[in-house]
């Protein structure tokens, strides 16, 4: 299993060397429109919380942006975190370094998956839904703008997951 996690770990490395350009905290980005960040219960699948990500208006791409998630308080700085990049390619957030995540359980809560994905038309906001939280675990958000040698990162956002029941239960 040792030698899968590197391969993997390698993989997405070597995949997006634009990966290892260094990240700048708290920098503001020229340009850059703040999103919200909500995480719901899905109105179409019982049991399953998603998370809304909608910046205002229209975005012409998402060519230079990053999702990093992680649900450790210092996830970011010791590598504990998924990226999601390139959005627009990307169906799911993987683990940026498989060695400090080794745990299956801890990783699986990470495994997000994209459900949705609009840049915004119409006078319609730009959307990124994803779906596969941990009910009740506290998740830390941030957004990263690539520049041409470092990676600038937005505020950290705190969002807890919500425990979502079953609508209702068939009887017989």
């Amino acid at each position: 299993m040792a030698g899968t996690i590197q391969s993997q770990q390698r993989s997405i490395l070597s995949e997006y060397p634009e990966l290892r350009k260094p990240v700048v905290q708290g920098q503001a980005v020229e340009g850059e429109m703040t999103p919200t960040i909500i995480a719901v219960c899905s109105q179409t699948k019982p049991r399953t919380a998603e998370v809304i990500i909608e910046w205002p208006g229209q975005l012409r791409s998402f060519e230079n942006l990053r999702l990093d998630v992680t649900f450790y308080k210092q996830g970011f700085s010791t590598n504990r975190f998924a990226v999601l990049w390139p959005i627009e390619k990307s169906k799911k957030a993987r683990v940026i370094d498989q060695n400090m995540l080794r745990q299956p359980e801890v990783a699986s809560g990470l495994e997000l998956q994209q459900v949705a994905l609009s840049r915004g038309d119409a006078g319609k906001n730009a959307l990124l839904k994803l779906e596969g939280l941990d009910a009740g675990k506290t998740y830390f958000w941030r957004f990263l703008t690539q520049g041409a040698k470092e990676w600038q990162a937005g505020n950290v956002i705190r969002i807890e997951a919500p425990t979502c029941p079953v609508d209702f239960i068939e009887r017989q």
